[in-house]
C-alpha cells in the first residue's frame, strides 16, 4: 500500500495500546501481565505498527514501483507523505494544540502547570514512533536491498510471503485504500478522546495524591 494507510494503521495500533495501558493503570490493573512503563508501551506500539504493514499488504492494493519509474513515484511519495502528515495533524490537532501551549510557557515559570500541559507528549511520541514503524519494512527494503545480501533477501521473502498476489485495477485499489484509511481515521477520532480522558484522569489522580500527601 501507499504511505498514508500504513501510517494511519500504525497510529491506530499505538492508540489501542495506549488506551489499554492507560485504562488498566487507572483501574490499578496490570495490563497484558506487564508492569506499565513508557518504554514497554512504545515498544509494543511499534511492534504492532510494524506488524500492521504486512497485514495491510495482504489486501489487494496499489503501491509505488520505485524501481520502474522513479520520477513519477517520487512525486507521488512526496504528495502521499504530505497527505499522511496532514491527516495526522487533523486527527491529533487537539492534543497538539494543548501541547504547544505548554511549550510556550517561559522556562522560569515552568512547574506543575507546565507538566500538566505537556502530559500528552509521551502519547504523541508513541503514536509517531508506531506510525514510522508501520512504513519501516518498505524503507528497509528500499534502502537496504542493494547492500545487505542474505539478510535482506530473507526479509524480502518474508515481506513477499505476506504480499497479496491478487491484481486489480488502480481505480479499485485506490478505493480500497481510501476506505481502509477513512475507517482507521474514524476509529482514531473516536478513540483518541477516550485516551485523553484516561490521561486526564491519571493526571488528576496524581495531583490529588500529591495534595493528600502534603
Amino acid at each position: 500500500m501507499v504511505i498514508t494507510p500504513h501510517v494511519i494503521a500504525g497510529v491506530a495500533a499505538a492508540a489501542i495500546t495506549e488506551f489499554h495501558f492507560a485504562r488498566a493503570e487507572n483501574n490499578n490493573e496490570r495490563p497484558l501481565f506487564l508492569k506499565s512503563n513508557r518504554f514497554k508501551i512504545i515498544l509494543i506500539s511499534c511492534l504492532l505498527g510494524f506488524s500492521s504493514h504486512f497485514l495491510l499488504d495482504a489486501i489487494p492494493h496499489y503501491e509505488y514501483d520505485i524501481y520502474a519509474s522513479v520520477p513519477y513515484d517520487f512525486s507521488g511519495i512526496v504528495i502521499d507523505s504530505i497527505v499522511a502528515c496532514t491527516s495526522l495533524f487533523i486527527i491529533l490537532h487537539g492534543l497538539l494544540r494543548e501541547t504547544a501551549r505548554g511549550l510556550d510557557i517561559p522556562s522560569n515559570l515552568r512547574g506543575a502547570w507546565a507538566k500538566e500541559k505537556l502530559r500528552y507528549v509521551p502519547f504523541l511520541i508513541s503514536l509517531t514512533a508506531a506510525g514510522f514503524a508501520a512504513i519501516l519494512p518498505d524503507i528497509i527494503l528500499t534502502l537496504g536491498k542493494p547492500y545487505f545480501g542474505v539478510p535482506m533477501r530473507v526479509f524480502d521473502k518474508f515481506h513477499h510471503f505476506w504480499h497479496t498476489s491478487i491484481r486489480i485495477s488502480d481505480g479499485y485499489a485506490f478505493m480500497i485504500e481510501a476506505c481502509i484509511t477513512l475507517g482507521m481515521a474514524w476509529f482514531l477520532l473516536k478513540t483518541i478522546p477516550k485516551i485523553k480522558i484516561e490521561i486526564d484522569s491519571k493526571q488528576i489522580a496524581q495531583e490529588l495524591a500529591d495534595i493528600s500527601s502534603r
